[in-house]
């Protein structure tokens, strides 16, 4: 992934943490260095493990997120001179295609813009993808069916490439250090099978399938009772597969346990969502 492309996830995420209604104050610290390194304010915030909201380290941790995504949207960072923030969205990108000609109504004009042939152009995909909805053109919404939540699905998708990048990092500087052979060998196998995850999640970013033409409401309704529905399931699922790691009789290999394991954090974070969701 390009540097230009890892630092517009960076701000992503950090524009997800500042939305959530839930902050994590440890969270919120790493999202910290990543953008600002181990500077004094990164020594400050680190003298607790954890700051309620309204907490001076919390308070002080937000205000400067809060500037660093200022900083963000007046300075994207393909770009060395400051930009119109409103115009963000178009200068963020330098693929070159036809503009969309719009009239004063806001309905299209002019040439018609190949939207199948946009969604095939990756680099132009993932730029799109680190913005906001709202900051999208209209050619861009087009690109994804015009449906918010299609978007957003894809972006989730990016996050989790990201994310997946960050725990193969987490493996390779794992061999660096003076661990046995075998130790090393069953890391490798981890990473191998991540590296095949990620390009899995890759393929459903780049495959685009026109969603179905559902009623909003009945959408929602059926969102929210997959979710109740997950939640449900989810205490049993973890249960389970903790018990089968506790019985003596069932000899995983060092490996496979440990892929179990992160499948027991995977659902427990997964839970913890739905939950603060509601």
């Amino acid at each position: 992934m390009d540097k230009n492309l890892t630092l517009k996830l960076n701000i992503m995420i950090l524009n997800q943490w500042l939305s959530s209604p839930n902050k994590n104050y440890a969270e919120g610290v790493a999202i910290y260095k990543q953008h600002k390194g181990n500077d004094k304010y990164y020594s400050y915030f680190t003298q607790v493990n954890d700051a309620p909201n309204g907490s001076p380290h919390f308070s002080m941790l937000l205000r400067k997120l809060e500037r660093v995504a200022r900083i963000a949207l007046q300075y994207p960072p393909d770009k060395k001179e400051p930009v119109n923030p409103a115009k963000t969205s178009k200068s963020a990108r330098d693929i070159k295609v036809k503009q969309l000609n719009l009239d004063h109504t806001g309905k299209k004009s002019g040439t018609v813009i190949d939207v199948a042939n946009l969604r095939t152009n990756k680099k132009y995909v993932n730029k799109i993808l680190a913005l906001k909805w709202n900051d999208l053109e209209i050619r861009d919404k087009e690109v994804f069916f015009n449906s918010h939540a299609y978007f957003e699905s894809k972006q989730n998708a990016l996050f989790l490439v990201s994310k997946t990048e960050q725990k193969i990092k987490g493996l390779h500087a794992q061999l660096k250090t003076d661990i046995p052979k075998s130790k090393k060998v069953e890391i490798l196998s981890e990473a191998k099978d991540m590296e095949k995850e990620k390009i899995k999640i890759f393929e459903q970013i780049d495959n685009f399938k026109e969603p179905e033409n559902i009623d909003p409401i009945e959408a929602a309704k059926k969102e929210a009772t997959q979710k109740a529905i997950r939640k449900n399931q989810l205490p049993g699922y973890i249960k389970k597969a903790i018990n089968a790691l506790a019985d003596l009789k069932k000899k995983y290999s060092p490996h496979v346990r440990k892929k179990k394991e992160n499948q027991i954090l995977d659902w427990q974070e997964e839970l913890k969502k739905l939950k603060s969701e509601g």
